[in-house]
């Protein structure tokens, strides 16, 4: 079977239950790299299985891992995927079609996101990623978390997607609400950013409308109602954080 001329890198830490799904879809991948930072579980015996190089690399956010990860990947064109993602067929054949013709040097691709367990409503908000690009183009920012990528050419807009399956419950979800949150904070405060009373009012009650009205989430039910709360109680902690770090 030929094998698709790109590369696919992840970073992991303890993601067991959803690793093995996301290296599957990207198998035909020339080359497959894994950079972990200290999994306990059976993340490193589930990549070695598929990826072509595992390495560690201690933590140093989210924007210098996956700057590392893409150091190491080999191919002109590399696609980054979390660990509780899988691409579809149809972004797989996008992919081979691109690298063949080169029209454009990077893909956006929409993810869908599941709702505590369950497929979001087709008519809710798609984020749109910056995941797949030419590899001597590209480079991440040093952000903590909400890293972007910086290209130097063209995005092009995929119509194939990206599965994402994470937070399949509020603990898990807290947690990563818990995390994001202080590196957001340090972030912002190495930026010079101060907090402010106005933002301490208002991200939460602003980013709950946004999630649930604008984005759509109204169409989850429940389940879109607690989504939207929390990414509400997400940026008031981010707030809260920066006026703990900065006081």
């Amino acid at each position: 079977m030929t094998k698709i001329t790109a590369s696919a890198f992840l970073i992991t830490l303890n993601c067991e239950e959803t690793l093995e799904a996301a290296l599957q879809s990207v198998a035909g991948f020339a080359q497959i790299v894994v950079v972990d930072s200290g999994s306990t579980d059976k993340t490193l015996q589930i990549a070695k299985q598929y990826a072509d190089l595992v390495m560690h690399h201690d933590f140093a956010g989210f924007g210098p891992q996956k700057e590392f990860a893409l150091r190491l990947c080999t191919q002109k064109w590399a696609l980054n995927l979390d660990a509780d993602e899988v691409i579809s067929s149809v972004l797989t054949a996008e992919i081979e079609q691109l690298i063949e013709q080169s029209s454009v040097d990077g893909l956006l691709v929409p993810r869908i996101d599941m709702v505590f367990g369950k497929p979001a409503h087709p008519w809710t908000h798609k984020t749109i990623l910056q995941r797949f690009f030419r590899t001597e183009k590209t480079n991440y920012d040093p952000k903590q978390v909400h890293e972007s990528v910086r290209l130097e050419g063209k995005w092009g807009r995929a119509k194939g997607v990206i599965l994402h399956r994470s937070d399949p419950d509020i603990k898990t979800r807290l947690e990563k609400i818990q995390l994001y949150s202080s590196l957001r904070a340090k972030d912002k405060a190495a930026a010079g950013k101060r907090p402010s009373l106005l933002k301490l009012l208002l991200a939460g009650p602003l980013i709950f409308l946004k999630t649930f009205f604008i984005r759509r989430h109204f169409l989850n039910g429940r389940g879109g109602f607690v989504l939207s709360v929390m990414n509400g109680h997400y940026a008031f902690l981010k707030e809260a954080k920066l006026f703990e770090k900065t006081r």
